[in-house]
């Protein structure tokens, strides 16, 4: 919102330190503060791969995590956009889990017979999903860094997200990457990763294991605390 950008900017400017947790973030904060930026480093989130792991058996399902309330929240998350390459591919299942499905029928949404709708739910009960599925898709328009795909990663999910925000940051060469305004290659790459998910679903927890362990967060924050 343009109306609060004045405000961001003066408390990027002011902080003693800013802690953006992608780079993506990190030139978004450059831009919206106009700064030389000396007080921002990028300290990304830290998963726990003791609790993050995967399950004996992968089945030929497709899962998305995204908490939405709003229709904006939908569109953000590039819900419209799962649903279409659903419809494309009515022979594989799709779990969306985090949205109410009165909110998509109040917004005139139409949820393909393939694809499965859950609200939110606790960490425990997520992990199964995880477990399951075979692959992590994340169709978002806008995304800051992408915790789901990283713990769908930590479970052996062969990640496909677009390229957009934090999230090639997130999956590097481990995944597949889409581009939102491409919808018509979304169906093709899902298949190539479903068709691959055994080996790349074993380098998607690698990445992650190796790349944003809890203890690295941990000892950054208790680094630039002390500093």
């Amino acid at each position: 919102s343009s109306w609060k950008r004045p405000f961001i900017r003066y408390a990027l400017r002011r902080a003693t330190h800013v802690l953006p947790t992608s780079e993506h973030l990190r030139r978004a904060a450059l831009e919206v503060g106009e700064y030389e930026g000396d007080n921002l480093s990028t300290v990304p989130p830290g998963l726990d791969s003791n609790f993050w792991q995967p399950g004996d058996q992968k089945e030929n399902i497709i899962l998305t995590v995204a908490r939405c309330t709003t229709k904006d929240r939908i569109l953000i998350k590039g819900i419209d956009l799962l649903f279409q390459v659903a419809e494309e591919m009515s022979d594989i299942s799709f779990q969306i889990l985090g949205v109410e499905e009165n909110l998509l029928s109040r917004n005139d949404f139409v949820v393909p017979k393939n694809v499965i709708v859950s609200p939110s739910m606790s960490q425990e009960k997520l992990l199964n999903y995880y477990q399951r599925s075979a692959v992590y898709c994340q169709l978002s328009r806008v995304e800051s860094f992408g915790i789901a795909t990283a713990e769908a990663m930590l479970c052996g999910c062969v990640p496909v997200v677009t390229d957009v925000g934090g999230l090639p940051e997130v999956i590097g060469d481990s995944g597949l990457l889409v581009s939102p305004d491409k919808p018509e290659t979304f169906a093709s790459t899902l298949r190539e990763a479903l068709a691959s998910s055994a080996s790349m679903g074993k380098n998607a927890r690698e990445r992650i294991v190796s790349n944003f362990p809890l203890q690295n967060r941990q000892a950054e924050l208790k680094r630039l605390i002390t500093k």
